[in-house]
């Protein structure tokens, strides 16, 4: 069984923190759709090569409050839908870093997970313990990684946006380049080159 919640005041710096109550052998995933599609794979090398995240040991009485990293709890990558799962690593033997309102920043290089990283499509905690845990976790990211340089043009990327948003044009194309590159890099392969790119607008807005 496994119970969850968004803790208002729980996170760091006083933030919103997702805080849950599993059971013994029971855990919490964090699947992203088709990540492990070619050109996203947010967990290979070229993209990132440490994993981070906020984590604190809390109790059911008084869900989203204590501090320290729990015993019993290990972290893990892999793909559910295929069955295919890597090393699990216990949290007290990962990096600690700096404390904010109780918890705990752990860092791990992903290639401690001997992992086939293509796969990869989720990130999970597993409660190896032989009762019950609860513990909240808040700011997880993937840093580092050399990520392939996009080719397509600011206009394009905001014209493309256009088009396959159909929203007002005006209020895409005042969005910051670092947004409209987040955007258009989740529609098209990173791998393109400009003429392709420009093949794809034209197909789309024809």
């Amino acid at each position: 069984m496994l119970c969850w919640s968004q803790v208002q005041g729980a996170g760091v710096g006083g933030s919103n923190a997702t805080c849950v109550d599993v059971n013994s052998d029971g855990g919490l995933s964090l699947v992203s759709r088709l990540a492990n599609t070619a050109g996203y794979q947010p967990f290979i090398a070229n993209n990132a090569t440490t994993l981070s995240f906020y984590i604190k040991q809390t109790t059911a009485a008084d869900i989203g409050t204590g501090s320290g990293v729990p015993a019993g709890l290990s972290v893990s990558i892999g793909n559910s839908e295929t069955a295919y799962y890597c090393t699990g690593l216990p949290l007290t033997s990962l990096t600690a870093g700096v404390v904010s309102n109780g918890l705990t920043q752990l860092t791990v290089a992903i290639s401690q997970f001997d992992c086939n990283l293509p796969l990869v499509d989720e990130l999970s905690f597993q409660n190896t313990n032989a009762g019950a845990l609860q513990f909240c976790l808040d700011d997880i990211a993937l840093t580092g990684g050399s990520p392939l340089t996009h080719t397509c043009t600011a206009l394009y990327r905001c014209c493309y946006t256009l088009c396959w948003h159909a929203a007002n044009p005006a209020h895409l194309c005042n969005l910051s380049p670092l947004f409209q590159l987040v955007l258009s890099v989740t529609m098209v392969p990173p791998s393109w080159t400009e003429q392709q790119c420009m093949n794809m607008f034209r197909s789309v807005s024809s």
